[in-house]
């Protein structure tokens, strides 16, 4: 009888054999480098010499602080054009505020018959700018019955816009 392992005895000294040889095999596989730990030529000895395994170079340290610094660079440039884009985007929401309100008092003076002809800083003084941190002013020129002029700022970002009265041929 051929066994692949390599036992080909029958008698009770062959036995004895293959229970010694049974043994040397390690009962469980370390699975966590892939293969059986008895197939591992030199466990826990490594082909550096200890000198090289004192830690990263000075050339590595220098090379990856310059990439974190690049990277900062960019960071930092790409944060400062979001600050000026969410500026810029709160003047706008400052104009279309104004022309809102300039459009709702022309409505309800309109329907009451009310004079048009209230100044529009009055009106644009209604919109609320309602905070400490950040320095935002809005500017109204000109009159409800007519066109009307917004400018808005908000810590030097400026956007203008206008308002045209339905009575002066406006859309």
């Amino acid at each position: 009888m051929n066994d692949p392992v390599g036992y080909t005895g029958t008698g009770a000294a062959d036995a004895t054999q293959w229970s010694r040889r049974l043994h040397t095999f390690p009962a469980k596989p370390d699975f966590r480098i892939g293969r059986f730990s008895w197939m591992r030529r030199n466990p826990g000895v490594s082909s550096r010499p200890k000198a090289a395994q004192a830690g990263f170079t000075l050339i590595e340290i220098v090379c990856v602080l310059v990439v974190l610094g690049i990277l900062a660079v960019a960071a930092v440039t790409y944060y400062d054009s979001l600050l000026d884009e969410a500026k810029r985007r709160g003047a706008q929401n400052l104009v279309a505020a104004a022309q809102t309100q300039l459009s709702l008092e022309f409505a309800r003076r309109a329907t009451a018959g009310l004079a048009l002809d209230a100044d529009a800083q009055n009106i644009c003084e209604w919109v609320v700018i309602d905070s400490p941190d950040v320095a935002a002013s809005i500017n109204c020129a000109g009159n409800i019955s007519g066109d009307v002029s917004i400018s808005a700022n908000i810590q030097g970002q400026n956007v203008t816009g206008a308002w045209n009265s339905p009575v002066s041929g406006g859309t």
